[in-house]
């Protein structure tokens, strides 16, 4: 699938008046290295990830109410060989179905990271383990698009080592919708869709015209 260079640097990315930029709604939350913030569900609670700590010093899933009762829903890398994931660094999305999705990067060598999906009771699925050729350590969070499937960048891997920009059902089939490299590479940031015209739209830590990064845009298949 093609990608397209909107702009050769990220300053000149972040100074874009595109009105497909200005009209987009659905992004993930986090969009810098290592700042997940939390998000509100529909249960009035608030729900984010810890990188570290929890049972197994992995990271973890809570909610912390507004009066600030916090309570861990759930503790990464509780299972054998962590194939649940560890170390998420972004927020979570709370999909149409009521259950949250997310990301860990699994960057301390516990694999290449995972998208996954958890319910308000607490019961983890992971949906997709990635294996360094579809995309490895997914920096940022997900985004739910129009068409309900899940869509999200990895740093690195993919065809050329460089990061991917990927969608995933949220029974788990993922799709490798670009691998960077060419041009551009390693995307920290998530994506934004652009309601009016479906398109996804993100940023990449390198590469363009400047070596100073890209602003790209992405059709949705």
């Amino acid at each position: 699938m093609g990608q397209h260079i909107l702009a050769g640097s990220t300053t000149t990315a972040r100074s874009s008046k595109s009105p497909h930029v200005a009209s987009s709604r659905r992004c993930t939350a986090s969009i810098t290295r290592r700042t997940p913030t939390l998000v509100q569900g529909g249960d009035g609670n608030l729900w984010g990830t810890t990188e570290e700590g929890g049972a197994s010093n992995a990271g973890t899933v809570f909610k912390i109410t507004l009066t600030g009762t916090l309570t861990t829903i759930y503790s990464f890398c509780s299972q054998s060989g962590c194939t649940d994931g560890a170390y998420p660094l972004a927020a979570l999305v709370q999909a149409t179905d009521g259950n949250f999705y997310g990301t860990t990067s699994s960057y301390f060598g516990d694999g290449y990271g995972t998208v996954f999906q958890i319910t308000p009771s607490g019961t983890l699925t992971t949906l997709h383990s990635f294996s360094g050729t579809d995309g490895a350590t997914p920096w940022a969070g997900l985004i739910q698009g129009t068409d309900g499937n899940l869509y999200g960048t990895t740093l690195s891997g993919g065809a050329n080592g460089d990061g991917t920009a990927f969608c995933v059902t949220t029974t788990g089939t993922l799709t490798t919708l670009y691998s960077f490299g060419s041009g551009a590479s390693s995307p920290y940031a998530g994506l934004c869709q652009d309601t009016t015209n479906g398109r996804l739209y993100g940023t990449t830590y390198l590469g363009g015209a400047n070596s100073a990064g890209t602003y790209f845009t992405i059709p949705v298949p």
